[in-house]
Parts: structure tokens; sequence; C-alpha cells
């Protein structure tokens, strides 16, 4: 595929990156906007680099519309069809540990009502057999009642589907006829989990009209000479329209995804092989770990309810710089979103690194009212300086962000003094030492294009298609296994994601595909996913000790689902190295570090000379983001740009 000129936009809530990429030249542009603003801001970047002459071949966009119509529970009004009986799986959901003992059940809360659902006569048992034939008439009278209550959109989920999914289709086919967009959850997942698949084909339906009208108006509103791809979930990308109308719950978290891709792709750069990513934003902080290969995950959750799709492994653990800050009225600090006292002041960490003076109102988007804390705080103190009390908050976030870092990398079997931290998003260059010092990690890199990485890591981004079987074979130990009939599988499925590639017009590229099952020890209901292999076994009890800290080599093994990804390979994106700056552009700036109120140097990134190291306390200024230099540590600008950060 010819690569040559690439328009990557990653559009969140509060703002919207732009990357142009033209023959190893890369230009970024930032642009704020409001939550109904978001369709003009990407029209506006798009016709700028028209204006300046540049046509691309090809649009990434990444869109958290999906995100925030399920956070916010504004999407489309939802009918689900499901089995005869089945009408409260959504509701009981599955059980929670630490809520074993609650003497009042909970019930889920979802998207969806009691009455928004409609059960069907039919029965497919366990093994895939039709055990009750489909009711039609049922069906037909269920498509009028769909119309009169003016549902938008229609979700498909009979029990055992994905060993048999005849009747789910059947309706589908009923349903269609009247106009209505349908999930179907074989479609979706094919994985042996009732209540997970369930969620995830509501889910699926109540985003998909707004995607589907969000995507077409812009394609009406550009020129039809350009290839819109979305960003997806799994790290790849795929034809605009295809992914909404089919699979919507793929475009789930994929600006973050992209981040991640570009934070490999700096990894393979430097040699570096284990890597934290720590993207934090205006509104959001994520984190994902990777090592040789990105870790690649089947299920995600979002507003605590469950999504079955493929995916890069990631985890939210914050709001960014909108994370509240509450003073309590003894002068008490709480991060947290809960309010503990409605007379207590809530500010935002915005409020904080204004106060501080590290920055400026003017780069916050126009929803963040930033505020000066120092007035308010000041009645608090006694013998107490305010650079201190501010300080205390600083570390108190630092400590809290790593902790969930560290637990993240704990359930990997790993420490976080083996990584190295790879920080982006407009904050995260500034946070990234403070959190560093707390996990013992000695180096950080802040790539190139810090302040908009998600959009420029989608440059990176490949077209990848996943699909998968529920497929149940026991394993005994000590045994040699014949895997005939799960080769015969994967044939199968390796034609379905070629006829799916080819359909995103691949020409004459030929997908490398990579076989994957899930397997887990006999009676537990926690798979893992490992590499189709002669030592497959020998790989699931080594991973099942780094997760859940044990292996039981005499117990049998049950492999409970195949799957297939297919990856395009193609021209990989190379960036023109840097050349050598000018002398560095000095500035500065009182900040408070360390409890005192001080005068640091600014340096500007491209103004930095390579291979120079300067020592901290410092301050470095970019397009987008800021990096923070704390006392006993160092930075250097390396060969390929990125800055790298070290502990003294």
């Amino acid at each position: 595929m010819n690569q040559d000129r690439i328009l990557s936009i990653y559009s969140s809530e509060l703002v919207t990156d732009f990357t142009k990429y033209e023959l190893g030249r890369v230009e970024v542009i930032k642009k704020f906007h409001s939550k109904n603003d978001i369709f003009s801001t990407i029209l506006s970047g798009i016709k700028y680099f028209e204006s300046k002459g540049f046509f691309p071949k090809k649009i990434v966009l990444s869109t958290t519309l999906g995100n925030t119509i399920i956070e916010s529970e504004k999407g489309a009004r939802v009918a689900l069809i499901t089995t005869d009986g089945f009408k409260d799986f959504i509701f009981i959901g599955r059980r929670k540990k630490d809520k074993n003992f609650n003497l009042k059940p909970e019930l889920n809360n979802h998207v969806i009502s009691g009455k928004q659902i409609f059960e069907v006569e039919e029965r497919v048992i366990y093994n895939g057999k039709i055990d009750k034939e489909l009711n039609r008439k049922e069906v037909k009278n269920i498509s009028k009642l769909l119309i009169a209550q003016d549902f938008e959109s229609v979700a498909i989920a009979l029990i055992n589907s994905p060993k048999n999914n005849l009747n789910e289709l059947e309706i589908a086919q009923q349903i269609e006829k009247i106009g209505l967009p349908v999930s179907i959850s074989s479609k979706l997942s094919s994985d042996c989990r009732e209540y997970e698949r369930v969620s995830t084909t509501i889910l699926n339906a109540f985003i998909t009209p707004s995607l589907i009208n969000f995507v077409k108006n812009i394609k009406s509103n550009i020129s039809s000479n350009y290839d819109l791809k979305l960003m997806c979930a799994n790290g790849g990308i795929s034809d605009a329209i295809n992914i909404t109308e089919k699979n919507s719950i793929q475009t789930l978290f994929s600006g973050q995804i992209g981040g991640i891709i570009g934070a490999k792709a700096v990894a393979k750069e430097v040699q570096l092989k284990k890597a934290i990513t720590f993207d934090m934003r205006y509104n959001s902080t994520d984190i994902s770990i990777f090592d040789e290969h990105i870790t690649i995950t089947n299920q995600m959750e979002i507003n605590s309810l469950p999504v079955l799709t493929s995916s890069i492994m990631m985890r939210t653990i914050g709001k960014g710089v909108m994370t509240p800050i509450e003073i309590e009225q003894d002068g008490l600090i709480r991060v947290s979103p809960e309010v503990s006292d409605k007379n207590s002041k809530k500010f935002m960490l915005s409020d904080l690194l204004f106060s501080m003076g590290f920055v400026e109102k003017s780069i916050f988007p126009e929803e963040i009212k930033v505020e000066d804390m120092s007035n308010y705080i000041t009645q608090y103190l006694e013998n107490l300086s305010k650079e201190s009390y501010f300080e205390g908050v600083l570390k108190i976030l630092s400590i809290q962000i790593s902790k969930q870092i560290r637990n993240f990398v704990a359930k990997r079997g790993d420490k976080t003094s083996n990584y190295t931290l790879i920080a982006y998003g407009e904050f995260g260059s500034f946070f990234a030492p403070l959190v560093a010092n707390e996990l013992n990690i000695t180096k950080i890199i802040i790539p190139k294009f810090a302040g908009t990485f998600s959009s420029f890591g989608m440059l990176h981004a490949k077209k990848v298609k996943d699909t998968s079987i529920s497929f149940h074979k026991i394993m005994r130990p000590s045994k040699n296994h014949d895997f005939d009939d799960i080769k015969k599988h994967f044939k199968n499925m390796c034609n379905i994601v070629k006829k799916e590639l080819l359909a995103e017009n691949i020409g004459d590229l030929e997908p490398k595909y990579y076989y994957l099952v899930d397997l887990r020890y006999e009676g537990e209901t926690q798979e893992i996913t490992v590499p189709f292999t002669e030592s497959l076994i020998d790989d699931f009890h080594s991973e099942h000790e780094k997760m859940f800290g044990y292996q039981s080599k005499n117990s049998m093994i049950e492999l409970v689902t195949l799957r297939v990804r297919g990856i395009v390979v193609s021209k990989e994106i190379t960036i023109n190295s840097i050349q050598d700056s000018s002398p560095i552009n000095v500035m500065e700036r009182r900040v408070m570090v360390d409890g005192e109120n001080i005068v640091v140097s600014v340096f500007e990134r491209d103004s930095l000379i390579k291979d120079k190291t300067i020592v901290g306390p410092i301050l470095i200024t970019e397009y987008g983001a800021l990096t923070y230099v704390p006392k006993k540590f160092e930075c250097e600008l390396d060969l390929y740009g990125n800055l790298v950060i070290s502990k003294i």
C-alpha cells in the first residue's frame, strides 16, 4: 500500500490531534473543541492541511464517540431479542467476588431496561443441536412491536449461538427488512461467555446508529479520493463504513491504542524489549505494558460493563488533569471523585499545576476552568507552607498513579524496575519522572511529538482482522496430542480472515497469519491465550505461573477457543532523522519545587542538542506537552529525537 501521504486524527472529548505524514516529514496540530463541536473540528483540520496543498491518500481517524455514548448512557434506544426464559440474564450478570456475603443481592445496571427485552421461542443446546425450532410467527410480531415502540437499534443474542447461529441470522434477516441496524452476538464474539457476549451485543447496538451517522457525515464532507479508515481496539485499521456497520464496538479506546502502537515502534527503534506506556491527557490517564510483543486481550470493560472483543491490553487509571482534588473543611485532602462533604472545596489537578507555576491557563481548553488554589488553602496552613502543601498533593497523586501501575505489572508476574517508562500525552511527560521515582524505574523515554503522540502512533497501524470459534478439547498431562482437527479449523479461519482483508482493498499484499488458542486448567473459569505452537502446553504452564503464581503440570487442560489474527504487512513508516539544532534557548520560570518557590530553567525541546546532558530541576516545553525533570534526574536527546530521562 502506498503510504506517502497520510493524515491521522485522534478526536477525544476536549481536543483533536492531527498528524500529517508525507515522505518522512511530519507536521502536527492540536485543536480544542466543545463536546458538541467534534465533527466541525475534524473537518476544519482537514481543510487546514488542504489549504497548505496537502491532500492525503488515506485518513486514519480515531474517535472517543463510542466511549462517550456509553459513559453518558445517551445512545440509541435498543431492543434485545433473546431466548425464551433468559430475559433477566443481563441483569443477573456474573458473580462478583467482593459481593459474596451481601445479604441483599444487587442486580447489574445496563444501558437497557427490562421493557426493552423480547423473548422468542427457540433453543440451541451446548453442542449446537437445535432442540427447539425458532418460532417465526413470534419474530414477525416482535418486528411490528419494534416499529410501534420507536426502537432505533436491535441486539440479537441467543443462548449457545456461537455453536450454531442459524436462528440468530434468520431473526436478523427479518429485522433488517424493517430498516433497523442489527447487532448479532455470534458475529461479534464466539466466546462461550453468555453474559459477556450479551453485554457486548447490547453495547454494540447502543453506539452503532450514532457512529454510522458520524462516519457518513464525514465521508460526505471530504473528497471522495480520500480513503477513510477507523482505528480499532485490536491495533488495526478498517474501512470506516464497514467497521461501524458490522462491529462498532471495535472503535472503543482506539485513540489510546494508537499511542501504544507508537510506543512499540519507538521501543523497536531504540531496541527496547520491555516498556510501560504512560499516557496522561486532559481527561484520561491510560497505561499499558509490553515486552517482545504487544499483549492482546479478548475482553475489556467500560462503565463496569464487559465487552468481548479483540483489543490491545490497556487500562484507564485516572481522569488526567481533570482529576478531582477535594479540600475538606479541616484542610485534609482527598484525591477522589467521591464527595465526602458538600461544603468541601473541589479543585482539579490542572488548578494545582497552575498554582505551582508549572503551566499557564492558556494551555487548557475553555471547558477546563483553571483556578488558583493558593488563597483558598492559606486559611488551613499553620506550620506548613503552601509550597510544601502543594508538593504533598503532587506526591499523593504520584503515589496513587504508581500503585495502579505496580499492580498492573504485578499481574504479569513481574516488577516495575525491569521496565522503561515511555510517557506521552499532554501531561504524561510532566508526571513521568515523579511516577518513575515511586516505581524504581531508572529510565524514561519521551518520544517525538509527545503532545500529539496517539495520532502520531496511528501512522504505524496496519490492517488487522481477527476471527475466533468456540472449540472444546481436553488435553491430558503426559500425552501426545493430535492437533490435526485444530489445524483444519485454522485453515478455514484463515480463509475467513483473508476474505475480510480483501474487502479492505489490500491489493496483492499477502496477510501474515497468527494462530492462538485459549487454555485453562479443567474447572477454572479464567482462560489464557497462547500462540499455537508445538510447545503450547509448556507455554500455558509458564503463563499461568506468571499470572496466578503457580502451575499444575499434572492437571488436565481445557482448550476452549481458537483464534486467528491476520495482519497485512505493508511498508513501514519512516521519519526523517533530526538535525543538529541551533544553540539551546534558555528561559526561566518560578515554580514550587521540594517545598520551595524557586526559579528553574526552561528549555525548548526543538533547540536541544543531541547527546548533550542537562541536569534537573528543569522544564522542557514543546508543542502540546510539558516535560518536568526533577532533581536527581538528567536528560538528553538521543539519535532518534527521543528525550531520554535517567535517574542519577
